[in-house]
């Protein structure tokens, strides 16, 4: 990888019916800039693995959402966040637990921000 490591800018551009070239002046596009944050990659390979292996079931859901970890993966706490990104459940695991009651969520897609001991994991779950 040769990104370096902070803040930089990112310009995209579009230009109708052609593609544009730097610092091109068009009529017809847009252009915009974005701030973009390049970080460390947190965590071994070994540990990444682990997270990923975290499968969260049945999906679709109706009331009760189960998570099956590896041995010696702690739940530490989650969030679940509708489509638009706000969180509508955020809660901590206890004694435990590998369920959560997702009985008060209305029809829709969410996504499941899990915090383990090894790191986070983000899952897709459907709630009909």
């Amino acid at each position: 990888m040769t990104a370096s490591l902070g803040a930089t800018r990112m310009r995209v551009s579009m230009k109708y019916n052609g593609v544009p070239t730097s610092c091109e002046s068009f009529g017809y596009g847009e252009v915009e800039d974005y701030t973009v944050t390049i970080s460390a990659v947190l965590g071994t390979t070994e540990e990444t693995e682990i997270i990923n292996s975290i499968k969260v079931y049945p999906n679709p859901v109706n009331e009760v959402l189960y998570i099956n970890k590896p041995n010696g993966v702690t739940l530490l706490d989650y969030k679940i966040s509708n489509i638009l990104g706000k969180i509508v459940i955020r809660d901590e695991f206890i004694s435990n637990s590998n369920k959560i009651d997702v009985s008060s969520l209305t029809t829709g897609i969410y996504f499941l921000s899990l915090t383990t001991d090894k790191g986070k994991v983000t899952k897709k779950i459907i709630h009909q």
